[in-house]
């Protein structure tokens, strides 16, 4: 099981192997290396990326990211199966909810005069 905590009301609860085949649908260059590939780990029961422990920008790079690899992911999908195309809209939902609650970086706000 792998759980992605967008912030205090918002998960993603998938199995492992769902969490593998979005990140390898994830267009090249993305992601960097050390944002999700310890949780790439096949020994691992049950992992946790929490994206609120991370940089928002860095946190809204990795939500643009697995959004990405989600689309990517339901392009191969039989579209008739509706339950999992209802699955990978709810994880696109969730995401997007997500990073828009997440703070818009620096933007000028805290620019020195």
């Amino acid at each position: 099981m792998m759980i992605v905590a967008f912030d205090e009301d918002r998960d993603w609860y998938i199995q492992g192997w769902v969490f593998d085949e979005i990140v390898g649908s994830v267009p090249t260059g993305m992601l960097r290396d050390d944002d999700v590939d310890e949780h790439l780990r096949p020994g691992r029961a049950m992992g946790l990326l929490d994206l609120q422990a991370r940089e928002p920008d860095r946190a809204r790079r990795i939500i643009t990211a697995l959004s990405a690899g989600v689309v990517g992911r339901m392009r191969t999908l039989d579209q008739s199966n509706d339950k999992y195309v209802e699955f990978y809209e709810g994880l696109l939902r969730t995401a997007a909810a997500a990073a828009r609650e997440l703070p818009t970086g620096h933007n000028g706000a805290h620019s020195s005069s």
